[in-house]
């Protein structure tokens, strides 16, 4: 059931259209090392050093249990120690003593995994720390603002939905359960509020993309329903915008089409607003707060792989086109580098599972027209 998932998910965006966004003058995006593995469903970490850890995923030949670091100095990404278990759709959350939890996912089985793992960077190893309360993939993983890790959501194993949350303590290295959600999700979008809380919005129960948000409280350690969204949604990208509002855009809608609307959460009222529409509608793309504004890049249609940029001015409220990627990629990793800078790697592209990676520099930011390559 969970691999038929999968692969549906895979399917569904398979055909080698490419859009884009056709550049007046300049170009944002650069290429930079390439990995030695291609691959999606992976996770991508800063870490306190300025690297980023680029850990598991899958690819045509299973799951991957490799790891590499890429150096923003060089450019370059270099082999570190492998995951303890292959594993996809885990979660991976830098602690405050600077190691990385990675946490759940599938194995090369597509069973889902309650096995958790440390990696060091001083040693480059990963190291068992015992295992989540429930085993969960496609959960969301938010660290708090008390130094603790919030797991919550996901499919469990037999392919269920999960209400359920947990709480992992970096100095006791335990979990502890949290009160349930009041709606089960997968595939949800997490966001850590200016005020400790955590938004935790839209996503899929039952094959149906889910208007229902809620809110988590550290210290209640419990879930509250908060308002309902403009859109059922699942798969979308959210962020936390300067004013302490968050941004929810794009993601499938129920009719399993590609979203170009997006909407406003405002923590305050606990109310959603509709927002502008992005100018290409996308699923599966990132999302990164770069210099205010935040940075939406590929992603999805339902007709191929995205390759323009688009970013969003909360002074605004609009989106204005950003360049073009250099390669069209869904399911990719966008990770904000220390030098303002952001590191989009991994993903799918026409012609196939991805190694390439490349640079946003918001230095080259240009005004774009809009345009299709066929």
């Amino acid at each position: 059931m969970l691999l038929s998932r999968t692969a549906a998910a895979l399917v569904l965006i398979c055909a080698t259209s490419v859009f884009t966004q056709t550049a007046v003058a300049g170009s944002t995006f650069t290429p930079t090392g390439s990995m030695a593995t291609a691959h999606v469903y992976t996770a991508a970490t800063l870490l306190s050093n300025g690297q980023v850890l680029i850990a598991g995923g899958r690819n045509n030949n299973g799951v991957i249990s490799g790891a590499e670091l890429y150096n923003p100095a060089n450019g370059t990404f270099a082999p570190t120690g492998d995951l303890l278990v292959a594993r996809y759709a885990a979660t991976a959350t830098l602690l405050p003593n600077g190691q990385v939890l990675v946490a759940g996912g599938f194995d090369s089985a597509d069973h889902v995994l309650d096995s958790c793992e440390l990696y060091s960077p001083a040693s480059g190893i990963f190291s068992s720390i015992g295992s989540l309360i429930s085993g969960r993939a496609f959960a969301t993983a938010t660290m708090l603002n008390n130094g603790r890790v919030l797991l919550a959501g996901g499919f469990g194993k037999f392919g269920t939905t999960l209400a359920t949350g947990e709480i992992y303590d970096p100095s006791t290295s335990n979990f502890a359960p949290t009160g349930n959600m009041p709606t089960a999700t997968a595939y949800a979008s997490a966001t850590l509020l200016a005020n400790g809380e955590v938004l935790i919005a839209g996503g899929s129960l039952s094959g149906v993309n889910l208007v229902q948000a809620q809110r988590y409280n550290s210290i209640s350690n419990t879930f509250t329903a908060t308002g309902t969204m403009t859109a059922g949604r699942r798969q979308t990208v959210a962020s936390l915008l300067p004013n302490g509002k968050v941004l929810i855009a794009g993601g499938f809608g129920n009719d399993n089409i590609p979203l170009a609307s997006t909407e406003l959460f405002d923590p305050a009222s606990g109310a959603f607003v509709a927002s502008n529409d992005m100018i290409t509608a996308r699923q599966n793309a990132t999302a990164t707060l770069s210099g205010g504004q935040v940075l939406i890049v590929g992603g999805g249609s339902g007709a191929g792989y995205i390759s323009g940029a688009e970013r969003y001015d909360p002074a605004t409220g609009k989106f204005a086109s950003n360049g073009n990627l250099k390669t069209a990629r869904w399911l990719s990793t966008a990770t904000l580098l220390p030098n303002g800078k952001v590191l989009i790697a991994t993903g799918v592209g026409s012609d196939g599972y991805l190694n390439s990676a490349e640079i946003y520099d918001p230095a080259g930011d240009t005004l774009l027209s809009d345009g299709f390559d066929g």
